[in-house]
């Protein structure tokens, strides 16, 4: 992923997780982030989906049962070398993937602090909604403070009445801070349902608390990010529908990645 050179950029780079012990690159970028931080080299995040539900009811993020479909499409053999360890073969070509239980929660940590990773970036859902499954293990695990986390806005929108909230999770020593102490915080989907003047209460709660300003990283456009005043840009994946070479995908990752370097905002590329 690219090591810290004597130029002025260092690198943060934030993985997708597409299955516990086995991370792709889906998001890497610049800004002189972790040199800030005195680490000396990339910090390392994974995104955390966190579809792992199985039985649960995720009516509260508008898909119904997501588990079900998550293991539907791992189902069939030839894509049973892409479980996670904690998935069951119950069939030829069916499965069985959940992340309910502490102690599975507690050897993804393992392997995660194994592994050199940072932080999890958590999508942020709603509370009760089955998704929040993951985020609830991680929060209850006395393993916690082996690896950091922050959050994703937008898949399930935070009320701003929450900020109050979110605040208290970036006092805590585990959430991911970058140049020099300042909150980590993604939004996906645009602007994921802020405005700038949502933005401008955060900001000014999370200050009120003692705390740096939140480094703010929006998942979209230039134009989201300016709208409500973001620090920096990223992207969530790279699209391609209809199949292709996985040259293709590398070029569209380059031209993305130039097309954000050229509206002349920090930026964490896809």
């Amino acid at each position: 992923m690219g090591k810290r050179t004597g130029k002025r950029w260092s690198f943060v780079c934030l993985s997708l997780l597409l299955a516990t012990v086995a991370f792709m690159p889906a998001i890497a970028g610049t800004t002189s982030i972790a040199y800030a931080e005195g680490k000396g080299s990339t910090l390392v995040g994974a995104i955390r989906w966190d579809a792992w539900v199985g039985d649960l009811n995720t009516d509260g993020v508008g898909a119904p049962y997501v588990g079900h479909q998550v293991e539907a499409t791992l189902g069939p053999n030839k894509y049973h070398f892409r479980l996670p360890f904690f998935a069951v073969e119950t069939g030829t070509d069916s499965v069985q993937a959940r992340e309910l239980t502490q102690s599975v929660m507690d050897q993804q940590i393992a392997y995660a602090k194994n592994a050199g990773i940072d932080y999890w970036a958590f999508v942020y859902y709603p509370d009760n909604s089955g998704m929040d499954t993951a985020r609830n293990l991680y929060f209850s695990s006395t393993h916690k403070n082996d690896i950091n986390y922050n959050f994703i806005l937008g898949a399930g929108v935070l009320p701003t009445s929450n900020f109050d909230w979110l605040v208290t999770k970036f006092q805590e020593s585990n959430y991911q801070k970058v140049l020099s102490g300042r909150p980590l915080l993604y939004i996906f989907g645009g602007t994921g349902g802020y405005t700038s003047s949502d933005i401008t209460t955060l900001r000014n709660k999370t200050t009120t608390a003692g705390l740096p300003n939140p480094y703010i990283v929006v998942m979209g456009s230039a134009s989201d990010a300016n709208s409500i005043g973001a620090d920096a840009l990223s992207a969530y994946n790279t699209w391609m529908g209809g199949g292709g070479p996985y040259s293709g995908l590398m070029a569209a990752d380059q031209n993305g990645w130039n097309s954000a370097k050229n509206t002349g905002k920090r930026s964490f590329l896809g």
